[in-house]
């Protein structure tokens, strides 16, 4: 899960900070600390096993585009924007990999 260390996962939409939540949703039996976007009205969220995700109504709605690791096929994070790039970061202690995007 990102930390202050690693860098605070951002949304991967809005680019702004996520605020680190406790979630637990029935319909998908998973639990326990996750980010979600402070936009006001963003359903976006993020949970270290699963990656970026969308909440509506309670329910959680598959995720088709993730960014992958390409060293060991986890979820990564948006960890930084920068002017010209985005920096993902693996999630996996062993791996940690960073990849800049220029968008």
């Amino acid at each position: 899960m990102p930390d202050e260390e690693t860098g605070v996962a951002r949304c991967d939409k809005h680019k702004t900070r996520m605020v680190k939540v406790r979630v637990e949703f029935t319909d998908t039996e998973f639990e326990g600390p996750a980010f979600r976007c402070s936009e006001p009205d963003c359903t976006r969220y993020f949970f270290d096993g699963r990656g970026y995700f969308d909440v509506v109504d309670g329910r959680v709605l598959a995720e088709n585009f993730q960014q992958r690791c390409p060293k060991c096929n986890s979820p990564m994070y948006l960890r930084e924007v920068q002017r010209e790039a985005e920096i993902w970061r693996c999630l996996t202690p062993k791996c940690e990999h960073e990849q800049r995007i220029v968008g």
